[in-house]
């Protein structure tokens, strides 16, 4: 099936679904730390830091996830990455 000009319909579902995953992921974790602050009786820090380390690793890896796109092809990244989300989805 395809859409506007040819692009494949498969194409962008798959962008829109991998785009959606990051702010999906932020409104998880921000509606999470009060009870992971409660639950581990830690301070506001600690449980903050949970936070700035979630952003901080994605201002680590998004470029790193670039170059391995430019090495291994970007559908093969894009895809590897789908997968480890799912499986840790699926564990958690």
């Amino acid at each position: 099936m395809t859409g506007m000009r040819g692009v494949s319909m498969r194409l962008i579902l798959s962008i829109v679904f991998g785009t959606v995953l990051n702010p999906l992921n932020s409104s998880m974790i921000a509606v999470a730390l009060v009870p992971l602050h409660h639950d581990f009786r830690v301070d506001l820090g600690t449980s903050t830091a949970l936070v700035s380390g979630f952003y901080l690793t994605g201002a680590v890896a998004q470029p790193l996830m670039g170059r391995l796109a430019d090495l291994f092809g970007a559908r093969r990244v894009f895809l590897t990455g789908l997968t480890v989300t799912a499986a840790v989805a699926l564990a958690g």
